[in-house]
Order: C-alpha cells, then structure tokens, then sequence
C-alpha cells in the first residue's frame, strides 16, 4: 500500500520522510501490521467455543451435575458472543440414610396398653381355670372319702353277729347298741377279721363309730371282753361331718332311733355264750340299719344297710 500525503498548500511532501516515519511506526507497534489477521483467528476460535457450549451444557443437566461457572450462549456479536452469564449453583441436598425407625411415645403408651389389658384378661382367665380346677379336686376327693366311709361301714355292718361282752367294769353290753346319749353313735360286734394262719386269736372285734368335732371316727377294740387298761384304735373316717343319724328296723317293720330298748342277762345254759342271752325279741339284731351323714358342701347322703339274717 502507498500512501500519499499533502499539505495545507496541496503540496506533495517528500516521500522519503513519510516513509522512514512509517518504518519507525512498524518497528515499534508491530502488531498494527498482524492485527487484521490475528482479530479473524480469535473470531473463529470463539464460534468454534460457542457451538460446543450447548453441547456440554445438555450433557450436564442430563447427568444432574450443575456445575458453577459461566455460561457461553451463541448470539450474533462479530465474533460470536452475546454475554456471559454466571451459572446458577444448585446446592446439593445430601442422601437422606433411612434408619429403621423405633416406636414413638404415643404408640409405646398405646402398646404398653393393650399389653396390659391382654394380661389381666389372661391373668384372669387362668386364675378362673386354677380355681375351678382346684374346686372340682377338692370335690371329688370329698366325694371319694365319703364313698370309702360308706364302703367302710357297709362293710362293717354286713358283718355284724350277734354276740354280747363285757365293758371295762364287767357290765353285759348288747351285741348292737346305739343312743343318741352315748358318745359311741353306734357300737356292735363284728366278725370276719383276717388273722394269721395258725394264730390263737379271735376274727371277732368290737367296732364302734363316734362323732367329735365334725370329724366321723372309727374305733376298734382287738378284745371282745374288755379290761381296765383296754383302749381303742381311732381313725378318722371322714371330716366335715355336721349330724349323722342313725334308725334301726325292728322285726315289726318299725324304725326305732335307739337300740335295744329291753335287754337282760340269762345264767349260762344251753343255747347261751358266755353266759349273756337277750332278755326279749327286742334285744337282739334289727333287720337292717339306715345311716344318714350330712357332709359340708355337700349334702346329706343316706344309705340303707341289711344285717345278716335280716
């Protein structure tokens, strides 16, 4: 390129002066002379940039990573750059660790509740069950106390023979007698006592049944003809006995609460034991016998034995 100068005057000036000027402007601004060239590399450079922005910026938002920074939109600037903008930072939210989760105090307290009410209706239903199980035992063994005292005084009773003793004083006593008066409910003679084979001893003993303080007694005498020093054997037959009462059926079919009502000792003779007979027909063995025991809780119980001969 050439340049021409004038002056004022329209006079041309010496080109050597304008050159040399020239040259010492290149010396020392030496980009004036690669500026043109320099400013259109930039320019490409900058839409190479901008056309690759978006595509990294989709890419971003897709994986959900917001990267802080600025953010490069194209537009139509001379060379390519509408602004920049600083990107919006988005706070993170950190990963919530989900921990199994415990009982509140409300459901503790409701729990704790219901927990409660299902003991004490267990607890009461086993109670319940405890006590109605332990009632029917108790009930059952009374009842089989009082079958084995039944079982016991038949026994006793279906043995009875008639042969009259001696008390302790020596005085005759009936081979049965009872007295509402006695203490002795009813006292008889029995037979059919096991003894050893060979033993010099008698199958007959003395029974009697007594009632003290609600508890019915058994008392066996080993002896028939007693002396001074002769006691009983006791047990206890059956416990919470309130009455027992007794009646006897004479041959005419009437029932007596005593018995006998006549008896009398006979001189030993033909036909007597040891010297005692019955005085009378009364004096001897009724028909049979009817016991009746009131037993607490439950009832009273009557049986109807038969004596033998009866």
């Amino acid at each position: 390129m050439r340049i021409q100068i004038t002056s004022a005057t329209g006079k041309s000036l010496a080109k050597p002066r304008w050159e040399s000027t020239l040259s010492k402007l290149r010396e020392c601004f030496p980009l004036f002379v690669h500026f043109p060239a320099r400013l259109h590399q930039l320019d490409r450079v900058l839409q190479g940039a901008n056309s690759a922005l978006p595509r990294l910026d989709h890419a971003l938002s897709v994986r959900g990573k917001a990267s802080p920074g600025l953010s490069c939109r194209a537009g139509s600037g001379p060379i390519g750059i509408e602004r920049f903008e600083p990107r919006t930072m988005k706070k993170r939210q950190p990963e919530v660790c989900r921990k199994p989760a415990g009982m509140t105090l409300i459901e503790l307290l409701i729990a704790l509740a219901v927990f409660a009410v299902i003991s004490t209706i267990t607890y009461g239903a086993i109670r319940t069950a405890t006590e109605t199980q332990q009632r029917i035992q108790a009930r059952s063994m009374r009842f089989g106390a009082l079958q084995k005292t039944m079982a016991v005084i038949d026994r006793d009773v279906s043995q009875i023979v008639n042969r009259p003793i001696r008390d302790e004083y020596g005085e005759p006593l009936p081979a049965l007698q009872a007295s509402k008066d006695d203490f002795h409910l009813m006292e008889f003679t029995r037979t059919g006592w096991q003894t050893l084979v060979g033993a010099n001893r008698t199958p007959l003993r003395r029974i009697a049944y007594a009632l003290d303080d609600g508890r019915l007694l058994r008392l066996v005498w080993s002896v028939l003809d007693r002396a001074e020093d002769s006691s009983p054997r006791s047990s206890v037959l059956l416990t919470g006995v309130d009455t027992v009462d007794i009646r006897y059926l004479d041959a005419d079919d009437q029932w007596l609460s005593a018995w006998p009502l006549q008896w009398t000792e006979t001189k030993a003779g033909p036909g007597t034991s040891h010297g005692i007979s019955p005085g009378t027909s009364s004096g001897g063995l009724p028909r049979a016998v009817e016991i009746g025991v009131d037993v607490a809780g439950i009832g009273r119980i009557t049986r109807l034995l038969t004596l033998p001969g009866g």
